[in-house]
């Protein structure tokens, strides 16, 4: 890590700890990782963050993160898509789990999905953000990072978690998904994901990221 005077500052856009919005600005391959000027004179690589718009079971990646109900059933949206192409297993190895509670997260195999494993997480419902709905959905991808790393993931998928009928505000959960992401990424070489389905948040992503 970087020494108190050591510059973090992204050579590509002079932003501070910037690791992303190469791939949106539609750089050539070649530029497209930002390097801060502490990891460039260290010779440091740091694995990029991408938003892909797609159905998050087309993802060929190490670990797919699901946005399961809290008890083991198979719930609706993404939940009801992963179990749907991985097959009647996963659901069985759900159920031994147990209930999660909201911000916890869980490992099983991800049977027929293009992974090795699925991380169930527990969402917060949004009420009024003033329930802990933000620390909740912090601790879900935190907790989820940190299940993919004990397994030695190289690559995960998330979807937005809570963002559907959970109904947290879609600006806000971008910005907390892109904190946590920068995070860990500050410490930790992994290709992260962030999956989106519909329009309105992939073009939320993009201009979230040009104002960063």
């Amino acid at each position: 890590m970087p020494s108190a005077g050591e510059s973090q500052v992204c050579t590509n856009h002079k932003i501070d700890r910037c690791r992303y919005v190469c791939r949106l600005k539609k750089l050539p391959r070649s530029q497209q990782i930002c390097y801060t000027d502490w990891e460039k004179r260290k010779g440091g690589v740091r694995m990029p963050f991408e938003i892909v718009r797609n159905d998050i079971t087309n993802m060929h990646v190490d670990a797919i993160v699901n946005t399961a109900n809290p008890r083991p059933v198979i719930g609706a949206g993404t939940d009801s898509r992963i179990h749907e192409v991985a097959g009647p297993e996963l659901l069985k190895a759900r159920q031994i789990i147990g209930s999660i509670e909201a911000g916890h997260a869980a490992i099983t195999p991800a049977y027929k999905l293009n992974a090795k494993y699925v991380i169930h997480t527990v969402g917060p419902v949004w009420v009024d953000g003033k329930h802990n709905e933000e620390m909740l959905l912090r601790s879900c991808y935190e907790n989820s990072l940190q299940l993919a790393l004990e397994n030695k993931s190289e690559s995960i998928a998330f979807p937005l978690i809570s963002s559907g009928t959970y109904g947290f505000p879609k600006d806000k959960a971008l910005q907390i998904a892109i904190s946590v992401f920068s995070s860990f990424l500050l410490d930790h070489e992994m290709q992260i994901y962030l999956v989106v389905f519909d329009r309105t948040a992939f073009q939320l992503s993009e201009k979230l990221f040009q104002r960063m």
